[in-house]
C-alpha cells in the first residue's frame, strides 16, 4: 500500500509486501498488522495463511503477522491472494519467535561482506545470530486449531473498535455447547507428499471444499484439513462430476439393494471429518473402518501416518473390491488393509485397535467390537436410538461405553448378523403422497384407527418456545425420545404437505407421538421475529388434542430444564442388573442395554 496525500494508507494491500519495519513491531510483540494494536495472547493468537500454505499437520512457520479479530475479515476481503487462493484461519496457543529473515555477513579482509544467495532464516538461538541483517521476524505455530472467522466476535470496549480487549469466541453449529473446545492438536510431521500443483483444478476443489468444512465446524484439527486437502476422493466416484464430489455435503450413494435402498455409499466429506474429528486419531494408531469405500479410509490412512495400521472391512465384496481399486489407484493400499466379512465380528485377526470408526448404521453394539477396542480407546458409530440415529464417540471403560460426543447423522444401515431395519406403518399411500410412521423399539400402532385419525381435523398446540431459523433441533428430538414412551418418527412426501395432509415432511420423519387411536406431532410457525419461530404440536384422532398438549408440555419441559444440556449415553452388556445402570431410558437390545440421561 501506499500513502495519499493526507499520509493515510491508500490502494490495495498486497500479500507478502508489509513494510520490514512494521512487519519486525507486529511480529515482535504481537501486534495486528492493520491497526498495529496489541493483540492478546490469552485465547490464542489468529494468524491468516493461504491454504496451500497448510500442506501437512507440523508445526507451522510463518512471517505474516497476526491480526485482531476486528480486522480480520477486512484483511481477506481486500488481499487479492487470499480472495483468489483461498484461506485458513488459526488460532494459535503456542507461536514463540522462532528466528529471523534476512542477510548474513561475514567479516573478511575487505570488511564486512554478506554471504552470496538469496536471504535465508537463521533461528533465533544459531551462534551466527549477530551477523546478521534482520529484516523480517518469523513465528512458529507449534499448537493451534483451525477456525471461522464468523465464530471470532470482535473485541469492542465502551470507545469502539479495540484490539486490546479480551476475546469471546462464539463456537460453530457443530461444535455443541455443553461439550467443551476439543483440544488443541500437538502437530505432526505429514506422511504423504501433498500435490504441489496447488493451482490444478482438482487441488483448487480440494481446498475449497476444506475451507466450506472448516466454515462449517466438521473439520476443526489442522490434521484433519491436511489430509482433506491431500485424498483424490473423486477417483472413488468416477462417474460423478468433479465439482460434485468435492461439495461438503454430497454423499455419493454406489449400491442400492432389490427394493431401492441405499446399502452403500461414499459419505459426504462433512460426515466423514466430522466423525475422524470424534476419533481423536493419532499418528501410529491402529484403527478399524467397519463399513468401506475407500476414501474414509485413505483419511484415516492419512491421520494413523506411516507408522500406524488401517483395517477397513465391509461384507458386501462389491464394496471391498472397489475400496480396493481406489485405494491401489491412489497408494494407500500400502497402509490399509481390505477385509471382505460380517462387521458384526470385527477383525480379530488384527485387534487389538486403538480406534474403531463405523460407517454404517447400527442398532447395537456387538460384543466383538468392544473386545476388540483396546482399555481406553474410542469407538464411533452413527447409533439408532428408538428411530433417531447419532453419531456417538464412545470410550471404553472395562466392559462398558461412555459417550463422548453426540452428533446428528445419517448413514445407510448395516448388513449382515446386526441388520436391524426400522418398519413402517403407511397413514397414506396416495402415490407421491405417502405419509408413514417409521418404528424400531415401538409397538405395533393400530395402523387403520390412526389412518381414519389422519383425516380427521387438527387440533393445534403453541408452546411458546422458540428457535432460530437455522437452530438444529436434534437435542430437543432426542429429549422428546427420552421422556415419551412411544414416540415413532412421522415420514412424509412433500405432496402430503402441499395438498394440506400434514403441515410438517420430512423424509427421516419428526417425532410423532402414538396414543391408540390418535398422534400429534411437532410442528412450528413464524412469529413476528423474521428468523424465530415457535415450537407446537398437531393433533388427530379422537384424543388429539390431549395428545397434542403432552406432547407440547414436553417441548417446555426441554425448554425449562434441559436446553443447552447434551444426553449422556452409555452402553452396557445384555443382562446388566438395573441397579448397575445410570438413571434414564433404557434401550433394550440384543446384545446390550443402552441408556439415555440427561443433566
Amino acid at each position: 500500500m501506499s500513502l495519499d496525500a493526507f499520509g493515510d494508507p491508500a490502494g490495495r494491500p498486497q500479500w507478502g509486501l508489509v513494510h520490514p519495519l512494521r512487519q519486525r513491531v507486529t511480529m515482535h510483540l504481537p501486534r495486528c498488522q492493520v491497526c498495529a494494536e496489541p493483540v492478546p495472547c490469552r485465547g490464542g493468537v489468529l494468524f491468516l495463511e493461504t491454504a496451500s500454505r497448510i500442506e501437512g499437520p507440523g508445526p507451522l512457520r510463518t512471517a505474516q503477522p497476526p491480526v485482531c479479530r476486528e480486522h480480520a475479515r477486512m484483511a481477506v476481503e481486500r488481499c487479492p491472494r487470499l480472495g483468489r487462493h483461498g484461506y485458513i484461519a488459526l488460532r494459535a496457543t503456542r507461536c514463540p519467535l522462532h528466528g529471523v529473515i534476512g542477510t548474513r555477513y561475514r567479516c573478511g579482509e575487505n570488511g564486512l561482506r554478506a554471504f552470496a544467495g538469496t536471504e535465508d532464516t537463521l533461528p533465533c538461538n544459531h551462534p551466527q545470530i549477530g551477523w546478521f541483517l534482520a529484516l523480517q521476524l518469523v513465528r512458529e505455530l507449534r499448537e493451534y486449531d483451525v477456525v471461522h472467522l464468523d465464530d471470532l466476535a470482535p473485541w469492542t470496549t465502551g470507545s469502539g473498535p479495540s484490539c486490546t480487549s479480551n476475546p469471546s469466541i462464539s463456537r460453530t453449529p457443530s461444535a455443541r455447547a455443553g461439550e467443551g473446545d476439543r483440544p488443541l492438536v500437538k502437530n505432526v510431521p505429514s506422511t504423504t507428499p501433498q500435490n504441489t500443483d496447488a493451482d490444478s483444478a482438482e487441488q483448487r476443489l480440494r481446498d475449497q471444499m476444506v475451507q466450506r468444512l472448516i466454515e462449517l465446524g466438521a473439520a476443526r484439527s489442522p490434521r484433519v484439513v491436511a489430509a482433506f486437502r491431500t485424498v483424490p476422493r473423486h477417483l472413488a466416484t468416477p462417474d460423478v462430476p468433479l465439482e460434485r464430489a468435492y461439495d461438503a455435503e454430497y454423499a455419493a450413494v454406489t449400491k442400492k439393494d432389490a427394493t431401492g435402498v441405499d446399502i452403500s455409499s461414499v459419505s459426504a466429506p462433512r460426515v466423514q471429518a466430522m466423525q475422524i474429528e470424534q476419533a481423536g486419531i493419532e499418528p501410529g494408531m491402529s484403527v478399524l473402518e467397519i463399513g468401506s469405500g475407500g476414501v474414509n479410509a485413505a483419511y484415516l490412512a492419512e491421520m494413523t501416518g506411516g507408522e500406524g495400521r488401517v483395517v477397513t472391512m465391509d461384507i458386501d465384496g462389491d464394496v471391498t473390491r472397489r475400496a480396493t481399486d481406489f485405494l491401489e489407484t491412489t497408494g494407500y493400499d500400502r497402509t490399509v488393509t481390505v477385509v471382505t466379512a460380517d462387521g458384526e465380528l470385527g477383525a480379530p485377526e488384527y485387534a487389538p485397535y486403538d480406534r474403531i470408526v463405523v460407517t454404517v448404521q447400527a442398532a447395537d453394539i456387538p460384543p466383538a467390537w468392544i473386545s476388540q477396542l483396546a482399555a481406553g480407546g474410542r469407538l464411533v458409530v452413527p447409533l439408532r436410538m428408538r428411530g433417531m440415529t447419532r453419531s456417538i464417540a464412545f470410550v471404553r471403560d472395562g466392559t462398558r461405553l461412555v459417550s463422548d460426543g453426540v452428533e446428528l447423522c445419517g448413514f445407510v444401515p448395516m448388513q449382515g448378523a446386526g441388520e436391524n431395519r426400522m418398519r413402517l406403518a403407511v397413514l397414506h399411500d396416495a402415490a407421491g403422497e405417502e405419509i408413514a410412521l417409521r418404528l424400531d423399539d415401538h409397538p405395533d400402532p393400530d395402523t387403520r384407527a390412526l389412518r381414519d385419525a389422519l383425516s380427521t381435523p387438527r387440533a393445534q398446540t403453541w408452546s411458546g418456545v422458540t428457535v432460530a431459523g437455522e437452530e438444529s433441533l436434534e437435542h430437543l428430538d432426542l429429549w422428546l425420545a427420552t421422556a415419551l414412551d412411544n414416540l415413532p418418527l412421522m415420514a412424509a412426501k412433500p405432496a402430503a404437505r402441499e395438498r394440506g395432509l400434514v403441515a410438517s415432511a420430512s423424509p427421516i420423519g419428526v417425532p410423532t407421538l402414538v396414543d391408540g387411536a390418535s398422534f400429534a406431532y411437532r410442528t412450528s410457525r413464524r412469529t413476528d421475529h423474521p428468523d424465530r419461530f415457535e415450537l407446537g404440536a398437531i393433533g388427530h384422532g379422537p384424543q388429539g388434542k390431549a395428545v397434542a398438549e403432552r406432547l407440547a408440555a414436553e417441548i417446555r419441559a426441554w425448554d425449562r430444564d434441559h436446553r443447552g444440556h447434551r444426553a449422556h449415553i452409555e452402553v452396557h452388556p445384555a443382562g446388566t442388573p438395573d441397579s448397575q445402570l445410570p438413571s434414564g431410558r433404557v434401550i433394550e437390545r440384543r446384545h446390550t442395554r443402552v441408556v439415555i440421561s440427561w443433566p
